[in-house]
C-alpha cells in the first residue's frame, strides 16, 4: 500500500496481480489495473505523482504512467524484486535477492544497463529507501544495514513551499501561524 503524494489516492497491490486505487469518498476502487500475471510484491510512486513502478513475482518491474494508465517500459531481474525505491531525481532502485540495481532516470526511458549495482553476499535485501535531499540510499537486509552514496539522486535545493527539513527547534517555534 502506497499513498500518492500529490492527490492522496491510496494504491494497493493484490495477490491476483492487480493494483487498485482508492479514495475515501467511494466504496469501490476508482481504478483497477492489471499490472502483473502474478502477485504484486511492491509498488512505488514518484514525488510528482505521475509515475508508478510495480514489481511482481514474475521477476518483472513495470513502469506505469498514471496520467494515461499505460505501461511505459519493463525491467527484468533474475529473481523477483522484493523492494523498490524512487529518488527525488527519478533514480529507480530495484532490490532482488541479494542484488541491488540502480537505474539513472530509469522512469523516463528504458535504460540498457544499471547506473550502479551492489551485491550483498549471502544476505537478502529486504528494504531500500532514498534519503530526501541527500545522495544516500539506505539498504536493509536480513542481517545488515548499509548506506550507499548514489551521486545525483537527491534534490539539492528544497522547495520553500515545503517544510524546511533543516530548521532548528527555535526556528520551528518562531514560525508565524497563517490562516
Amino acid at each position: 500500500m502506497v499513498q500518492n503524494p500529490q492527490n492522496a489516492v491510496l494504491h494497493l497491490g493484490h495477490q491476483n496481480g492487480t493494483v487498485t486505487l482508492w479514495t475515501p469518498n467511494l466504496p469501490q476502487p476508482v481504478v483497477k489495473m492489471l499490472c502483473h500475471k502474478s502477485p504484486v510484491l511492491d509498488l512505488q510512486i514518484t514525488g510528482d505523482g505521475n509515475y508508478m513502478c510495480t514489481s511482481g513475482l514474475d521477476s518483472l518491474v513495470h513502469v506505469w504512467d498514471l496520467r494515461t494508465y499505460r505501461k511505459l517500459h519493463t525491467y527484468a531481474s533474475l529473481q523477483p524484486a522484493t523492494t523498490l525505491a524512487i529518488s527525488q531525481k527519478n533514480h529507480l532502485c530495484i532490490g532482488s535477492g541479494s542484488r541491488l540495481q540502480i537505474y539513472d532516470r530509469g522512469l523516463l526511458g528504458k535504460q540498457v544497463q544499471p547506473y550502479m549495482c551492489e551485491q550483498f553476499n549471502g544476505s537478502r535485501v529486504t528494504n531500500c529507501t532514498f534519503c530526501p535531499y541527500e545522495d544516500v540510499l539506505s539498504v536493509c537486509g536480513e542481517d545488515f544495514f548499509k548506506s550507499l552514496v548514489v551521486p545525483g539522486s537527491g534534490e539539492p535545493n528544497f522547495d520553500t513551499f515545503v517544510e524546511n527539513p533543516y530548521q532548528t527547534s527555535r526556528q520551528r517555534r518562531d514560525l508565524n501561524v497563517q490562516r
